[in-house]
């Protein structure tokens, strides 16, 4: 499965960057698409407040990202999947995203939230949580933090519609990959590919034949444990789906 989308090089025109999830084995990476670790700022009491990007990591044209969790050189693939027989086998399930979603409505903002895409960034928690400011979005201060926290969430569980429009409020994004790193619960994961947002389908039409992909990884002090769920199709796609394309598998 990959994803394959064209961007804008330093002359101006376009070269191809695309992601493959390969069978049991890594991720490759090609496009010299740009990788750093994405650091989640917390406030005084825990709560998922910003992203603190730190220095890019060196890559080449093409690079490989480790899937089995088992690397000597992480995030790089350093082919220990072969030795130790890793199993990339889909679990996912496919059902569209708004089959997925329970729908919470507000005053000028619907919220829709497909709760197994949630990757625990925490950023839906604070000011009373998501879930209480969307009844309270005929406010400004509660609309701008509904939009916030729904855009700081990197796994594309929580999407904000405009009720007049039925569009959906998405944050801009340069192609990047991102290692996301999470001081407060010690953890480091999902790898979150960050894409230029797509116009996105109304609330009301039928689905598109688009894919979402979230791949989620956690570490513990000693341990790396990588988990792929992958395959959702939905009718809105925007730039927080960490990969996004038609089913490839190589």
């Amino acid at each position: 499965m990959g994803i394959e989308k064209p961007a804008e090089n330093a002359s101006g025109g376009t070269a191809a960057i695309k992601v493959t999830v390969t069978l049991n084995g890594p991720y490759i990476v090609e496009g010299a698409i740009p990788l750093a670790n994405q650091t989640i700022q917390s406030d005084s009491e825990g709560g998922s407040r910003e992203w603190l990007e730190g220095p890019p990591f060196e890559v080449a044209e093409e690079y490989h990202l480790c899937r089995c969790g088992q690397s000597s050189n992480k995030p790089f693939c350093d082919k220990t999947h072969l030795k130790v027989g890793f199993d990339g086998a889909e679990t996912a399930s496919r059902a569209p995203y708004l089959d997925q979603a329970e729908v919470f409505e507000g005053p000028t903002m619907d919220l829709t939230d497909a709760q197994p895409l949630c990757a625990s960034g925490r950023f839906c928690d604070p000011d009373g949580s998501i879930w209480n400011l969307i009844e309270q979005t005929d406010d400004p201060d509660a609309r701008q933090n509904v939009k916030h926290q729904s855009g700081h969430c990197p796994s594309g569980r929580l999407v904000v519609w405009d009720k007049a429009t039925r569009r959906p409020y998405e944050p801009v994004f340069e192609p990047s990959i991102g290692l996301v790193q999470d001081p407060v619960a010690g953890v480091s994961g999902p790898i979150w590919v960050r894409l230029p947002s797509v116009d996105a389908a109304p609330l009301t039409t039928s689905p598109s034949a688009m894919v979402r992909t979230s791949l989620y990884a956690s570490r513990t002090a000693h341990e790396w444990q990588w988990h792929t769920r992958r395959g959702e199709y939905c009718k809105h796609r925007g730039p927080r789906w960490l990969l996004a394309a038609d089913l490839k598998q190589s």
